[in-house]
């Protein structure tokens, strides 16, 4: 996560995994949204966000967001923000 984020990891105070659900586990209207296939699965996160001199904007916060599911992201459908 930090490559990924490179200066704005400084930013995050936390990320933990929430909840993991693997392919065949997920309902039949959640795999083809999320184009899921077999080996796949879909992830939770909790992202925590303290920046200690200022308030991000939501864009800034939503380009964090961004980069970090672009970093864990393998499926043929991208939700960005």
């Amino acid at each position: 996560m930090r490559l990924a984020l490179g200066d704005d990891a400084e930013l995050v105070e936390s990320l933990e995994v929430l909840g993991s659900t693997r392919h065949e586990e997920l309902p039949k209207a959640a795999r083809t949204r999320l184009g899921t296939r077999d080996g796949q699965g879909n992830l939770l996160l909790r992202i925590m966000l303290r920046p200690i001199d200022r308030t991000l904007t939501s864009a800034e916060a939503n380009a964090i967001r961004n980069a970090i599911y672009e970093a864990v992201h393998e499926g043929p459908v991208a939700e960005l923000i």
